[in-house]
């Protein structure tokens, strides 16, 4: 089924936030013979908490269906309401049911859809102004974010960056980034979940040298008290390189040294 998070001219960023009104948009597909009465419920999945989330629209009417054919209705949606306070990356489950007519004719086994949670500020894409990370809030680099022109970003000590897997911040042109913690609060960079397959920072200039300092930085537990200025010094226990073009600095491959 589809989760679409535009309505109520939210952001339709395509994330599900908290305070979030979700619309579920579920596929039809008859094994059967036709119904001019097709209804489809939501439910919360058996064990969830249903603290979680609030059930606005559980039951509605998406029209008629032959015989071996799919029905989907972009109008009449089920709808649920993220509730505030969830946690990042916290999954809740539902499941869909679906039947002919009002005597819940011909009625399906349930079908079990997930709602996955991002609850921190999200970043991605370009950005080209100056941009500071506090540490009373968290943020989650979702997509790529590719930071050019004369921007500089700050993280600020004790703020915490989490990545997705498979997603890093580049630098490229005259951008910097400025990420000095301290011994009492470090900067910490981390993956979005228990594993490690972000790829944290790459460091990238052609004519132009960019200029980045690190200091006090947790990459996964590990930690540093080092400078990183002007790509400093690395070393690479598994992965990653550096050369004149392509400067990167993996977040659980490499160390800064002092």
């Amino acid at each position: 089924c589809v989760q679409r998070d535009t309505i109520n001219d939210q952001n339709g960023n395509g994330f599900l936030e908290p305070n979030e009104t979700i619309e579920i948009l579920p596929l039809i597909k008859n094994y059967w013979g036709p119904t001019d009465d097709v209804r489809v419920r939501i439910a919360f999945a058996e064990f969830e908490d249903i603290s979680k989330a609030t059930i606005v629209q559980d039951e509605i009417q998406i029209g008629s269906i032959s015989a071996y054919a799919s029905l989907q209705d972009l109008e009449e949606t089920l709808k649920i309401t993220i509730a505030d306070g969830v946690a990042n990356n916290v999954d809740i489950s539902f499941n869909l049911t679906a039947w002919s007519g009002p005597n819940q004719e011909y009625m399906s086994d349930p079908t079990e859809i997930v709602i996955n949670v991002k609850n921190s500020i999200l970043f991605y894409g370009y950005i080209s102004e100056d941009v500071t990370l506090t540490p009373d809030k968290e943020y989650l680099v979702t997509e790529n974010v590719i930071v050019n022109d004369d921007a500089v970003i700050t993280i600020l000590p004790g703020t915490i960056l989490r990545f997705s897997d498979g997603i890093s911040m580049s630098f490229q042109g005259n951008s910097r980034l400025i990420a000095n913690g301290t011994k009492e609060d470090r900067i910490k960079i981390l993956p979005e979940q228990n594993g490690q397959g972000y790829l944290g920072f790459k460091f990238q200039s052609k004519e132009i040298p960019a200029w980045h300092t690190m200091k006090f930085i947790e990459f996964n537990g590990v930690y540093s008290t080092s400078s990183f200025l002007n790509f400093g010094f690395v070393i690479s226990r598994n992965f990653g390189h550096m050369n004149d073009r392509d400067r990167f600095f993996r977040t659980f491959t490499h160390r800064v040294l002092d």
